[in-house]
């Protein structure tokens, strides 16, 4: 297969007859998916790093894959890990291949991304997002871990996230999404728009939220509150923002954006609320530092690893 073909394809530029061209060619030899993967992380590793789109578009308007739009001047590149596989389905519903891709953003990054329908989204550290390179059919899908902003179009079609127990839908929207199946957290938080959440544990609850409000589990159901701080959805700007927050929830926390291991030496610390904002690219010594003033306690870090008592 020609490579201009295959990169129109990526770059969601491709015409139809191409489409149904690389789709027959897929089929044809198990090797054509190699080749057609080896390709993709070619192209997607070279947006990563022009931050421009594929050339030539032939559409009203076209997205890459992923942008690095002010990237460089709030954080260091995010390390990607890429994944595909293949669901297969042609503008018409038929079965056939369509290649999922899945970024994974480590500990200490973040990252922001569009994806095919213009959606903006915002990835935190430890997170991980799977989409298709094009959507199709009657809704667009996405699966999450972790946390994310998006900022979603209006296109009359359903942008969903699957986050395993939890499923956000909205039309068009902005939100944060912080899902995290390994500790069991859940929220959602509507900043304009309108969404709806469903949790599958529970068929029938559903929550929609206004603009202001977010969505929680508390002893496993859906539970709806006003946003209280808006501050903590700052992260997207390099900012560790907490509200009345206990020290050990904290240095949690702080292991995802400084990339870190806490180790207490010390069982007990004082208990006491805490609020503030870090710059998170100051480092974790800074941020330590800072939490000292309110909290006594010392340190000591090797490497990645830091003892607290």
């Amino acid at each position: 297969m020609e490579k201009h073909v295959l990169h129109r394809f990526f770059s969601n530029t491709a015409t139809v007859d191409e489409e149904k061209q690389l789709l027959a060619w897929i089929d044809a030899d198990p090797e054509h998916q190699k080749e057609l993967l080896k390709e993709r992380r070619i192209f997607d590793l070279t947006i990563m790093a022009s931050g421009k789109a594929g050339a030539g578009s032939r559409r009203t308007r076209s997205y890459p894959l992923f942008r690095t739009r002010e990237l460089a001047r709030i954080a260091a590149v995010a390390i990607l890990v890429w994944g595909m596989s293949f669901y297969f389905y042609s503008r018409t519903g038929t079965e056939k291949a369509i290649p999922l891709s899945t970024i994974s953003v480590p500990a200490g990054q973040r990252i922001n991304l569009t994806l095919p329908d213009g959606t903006n989204v915002w990835m935190n550290a430890r997170s991980e997002i799977r989409y298709p390179a094009v959507f199709s059919g009657e809704t667009r899908t996405v699966e999450l871990k972790g946390e994310a902003w998006f900022e979603v179009p209006h296109t009359g079609t359903p942008f969903i996230v699957e986050t395993g127990k939890y499923v956000v839908e909205v039309l068009g929207t902005t939100f944060n999404l912080d899902a995290n199946p390994d500790v069991t957290r859940f929220s959602a938080s509507l900043i304009e728009g309108k969404v709806r959440v469903i949790n599958r544990d529970h068929p029938g609850e559903e929550v929609m939220l206004e603009p202001s409000e977010q969505v929680y589990v508390s002893e496993g159901r859906l539970t709806k509150q006003a946003i209280a701080d808006f501050d903590v959805f700052r992260w997207r700007d390099g900012l560790f923002c907490f509200k009345n927050r206990s020290f050990n929830t904290l240095l949690e926390t702080m292991e995802k954006y400084y990339d870190v291991t806490f180790m207490m030496q010390e069982t007990t610390f004082p208990r006491k609320e805490l609020s503030g904002k870090i710059r998170v690219n100051d480092g974790v010594e800074h941020a330590l530092r800072v939490l000292q003033k309110s909290i006594p306690f010392t340190y000591q870090k090797e490497e990645n690893l830091i003892y607290i008592k």
